[in-house]
């Protein structure tokens, strides 16, 4: 596998619902919540469809200082969903691996 260089997705306001394409190809999905002041929510379905706290609550959460690594085979146009639970303008660090 071929890790690609990281993406940093900027979240300008908390409790906003901000996206990520994931790459077509992609084998292995890290991100990373560096902030020490705000969780992060991350999710799958949009609000609009039913994901994240809206509603359903159908959402994860990443503690900061963590990461999360997924593995699998991501088909193209497959897209996550992060927010920010408090505090403004943070981020979240975002890595890909690829076949060579």
């Amino acid at each position: 596998m071929t890790v690609r260089p990281h993406v940093t997705l900027n979240l300008p306001l908390a409790a906003t619902e901000y996206s990520f394409a994931i790459p077509a190809g992609a084998q292995q999905l890290t991100f990373q919540n560096r902030e020490e002041d705000t969780d992060l929510y991350y999710y799958f379905n949009s609000n609009a469809n039913g994901g994240g706290p809206g509603k359903d609550g159908n959402y994860f959460t990443l503690r900061s200082g963590n990461a999360k690594t997924l593995q699998g085979h991501w088909n193209n146009g497959q897209t996550i969903y992060f927010q920010a639970v408090s505090n403004t303008n943070r981020n979240v660090e975002i890595e890909y691996a690829t076949d060579p």
